[in-house]
Parts: structure tokens; sequence; C-alpha cells
């Protein structure tokens, strides 16, 4: 599961890293949060399709009896160097009824240019925040939130070049 929610960053990473591209001349430090969010604003519908491309239709295997799908991107917020992402999902169990709804994943957004077109894309502290399914109780889905956070990576960068 991990891997799905790195994926989604890493895409919108990727998005934020192309369109800074005319944002700030390369320097040894990272852009500032209000860039970040100048850039996530401008670029808002691009980022939210790249992140949807890459993740639709993925299902994970949780437990032997349990598959989480991910249908989709629901929603997407940056607020400075903070990026909200809101995922429609279902999870099929193989005892009771599938459960459908969404799952919220948080993280810090960096972006530090290299050189001349050239950037770094960090995402750090990503994190599962919410976790709502029908006919889960809030045990359920306080479990299955506790159990994606142990899986997601603490952070991963990337590079993209122009």
């Amino acid at each position: 599961m991990s891997s799905i929610f790195r994926s989604a960053f890493l895409v919108l990473a990727i998005c934020a890293g192309v369109l800074a591209s005319g944002a700030q001349r390369a320097s040894a430090q990272s852009l500032s949060c209000e860039t970040i969010q100048a850039i996530a604003d401008i670029g808002h519908d691009l980022i939210l399709g790249g992140i949807d491309a890459r993740v639709a239709g993925t299902q994970v295997r949780l437990t032997r009896r349990k598959d989480l799908v991910i249908h989709g991107v629901e929603s997407l917020s940056v607020s400075g160097c903070v990026a909200t992402l809101r995922f429609g999902v279902t999870l099929k169990r193989d005892i009771r009824r599938d459960a459908h709804g969404t799952v919220e994943v948080r993280g810090n957004v960096a972006v530090t240019p290299l050189r001349p077109g050239a950037f770094r894309v960090c995402i750090t502290s990503p994190r599962v925040t919410d976790v709502d399914l029908s006919r889960t109780t809030e045990v359920g889905e306080f479990f299955y939130e506790r159990f994606a956070n142990w899986f997601i990576p603490e952070g991963t960068c990337t590079d993209v070049s122009l």
C-alpha cells in the first residue's frame, strides 16, 4: 500500500517541479511555501490528473481476505507546503460486505532547485490522516489508518529535469 501513496505524492512532486521551472532561478534554497502554493494553484488540474492517472484502478492486497481498490483522487488541496489528497476507495472483503469510502493522505512538499531546469522535489512525513468507510466501525477505521501509517515510508525525493 505504501507504494501507491508514494506514487501519488511523486506525481504531485514531478508536476510541482515542472511547474516551478520558471518560478525561481536555481539556488541552494528550497522554494518558499508561498511559491509552492502558487504553483499548486496554477497547476491544480494538471497535478490532480497526473495523480489520478497513476493510481486509479489500483488494487492492493491488505490481508488474505481484504483488498483495497483505489478508484481515483477525489480532491487535492495544497496549503503552503502541505499537500492533502483524498482518494475514493473500496475495501473488498471475502467474509463481510464490501466497504466504500475515502482515505485522506497528507504530507509536506519541498522543492529545491538544483540547476536551471532541474529540481529535487521531496515529500516528507506522509500520513494517512482520515479513513471513512461504510459498513466499518470507528474502531475499524482507526485500525486501517494506523495499519496504513506503519507502511508509508517516512519520505521520498525525486529529481525532476525539464
